[in-house]
């Protein structure tokens, strides 16, 4: 009885041991798992400012429509950027031409946008042809209603999918009024 007795308290003590031993263990992996998932969301932080390579491709659109691929090199010579770039500084000068970061990978970078600062704009105002002109922050607005929205003439609805198409993809895109007033000539007639 007695050694069934010492047999018992041995088996206790080395489950209690060995509970104790994974309890530590187990807490000492957590806590560096921790301080290593710290670390990531830091180094994460950080990659928008570290410098982009020459190689990497930028890709500019307007609405739907893509209208270049580039290297980061040859889009740092069209705008006049010299040295290194970070993602922010290029976006910050793309902003200044109505682009928008839309998405970014590790070998493309997706730029967008839709209205370009101070141009004027064919678009649709109550089912009639508007001009609208962007403002410097890409806002639009009309500047004279009653000169500016053709009621007298073809509605939106009225005309061909293409053309309706174009205006809401801010296709139809002038850089003065009356080359936006000659185009609504065209599209009434």
């Amino acid at each position: 009885m007695r050694r069934n007795f010492k047999i018992v308290i041995m088996s206790i003590t080395l489950l209690a041991l060995f509970l104790a031993t994974s309890y530590c263990v187990t807490s000492i992996v957590l806590l560096n798992n921790k301080k290593n998932s710290n670390n990531n969301t830091i180094e994460a932080t950080k990659s928008n400012n570290d410098y982009l390579e020459d190689k990497i491709k930028i890709s500019l659109s307007k609405g739907l429509l893509n209208e270049t691929n580039k290297s980061l090199a040859e889009l740092k010579q069209e705008l006049g950027i010299e040295g290194e770039v970070t993602e922010d500084t290029l976006t910050s000068a793309l902003s200044k031409k109505g682009y928008v970061l839309t998405e970014a990978s590790s070998n493309v970078i997706y730029y967008n946008r839709s209205v370009v600062p101070n141009k004027y704009y064919i678009m649709e105002c109550n089912d009639f042809l508007a001009i609208y002109k962007s403002d410097e922050n890409c806002k639009l607005s009309i500047e004279n209603e009653t000169e500016d929205v053709y009621d007298s003439g073809k509605k939106f609805s009225h005309l061909r999918d293409i053309d309706r198409e174009r205006m809401q993809n801010y296709e139809m895109e002038y850089n003065s009024k009356m080359e936006a007033e000659q185009a609504i000539s065209e599209l009434i007639s």
